[in-house]
């Protein structure tokens, strides 16, 4: 709601460089459309999370890199959310650390299964660096992310 005037009061302040923030709107089929890939959970949620991630990485990010004038790559890039949006931006930039070298979980939806299982196997594809507003306890074995401290 604010993200506006808070971008502008850190810009002014010299806290952040200038950023392109590039909002998708949610619908009534965020549940379906939210997820970790082409692994839905039990109650059938992310059925189609796997389609929203290719529209993301194949159709959104070429279209904005092609009308603005972007610094491109993952150290240039990142992929923040809240909730559901939270639990996607995590899965996307660790399964493709390729394109993103930052993740905002906001009170990100780890509860979802394939989330903690791949907590319990400890297994990253990749591993962006990340933050979280709120997060689990994260496995010693996945090093490098940043946590941001919560007010």
């Amino acid at each position: 709601m604010f993200l506006e005037q808070d971008l502008n009061s850190f810009y002014a302040s010299g806290l952040m460089q200038q950023v392109i923030v590039v909002g998708i709107p949610a619908n009534d089929n965020r549940i379906y459309e939210y997820g970790t890939g082409s692994i839905k959970n039990t109650d059938g949620w992310g059925a189609n999370a796997q389609a929203y991630l290719n529209f993301v990485l194949k159709e959104v990010i070429p279209l904005v890199n092609s009308k603005y004038r972007t610094l491109t790559g993952p150290e240039n890039t990142a992929y923040v959310g809240w909730s559901l949006g939270g639990l996607t931006s995590f899965y996307t930039a660790w399964t493709h650390p390729e394109v993103f070298g930052t993740a905002g979980a906001i009170s990100g939806s780890f509860w979802w299964e394939q989330i903690l299982t791949i907590y319990r196997n400890c297994s990253p594809p990749g591993l962006p660096r990340s933050w979280f507003a709120k997060a689990p306890p994260i496995p010693s074995c996945v090093s490098g992310f940043r946590l941001a401290p919560t007010k």
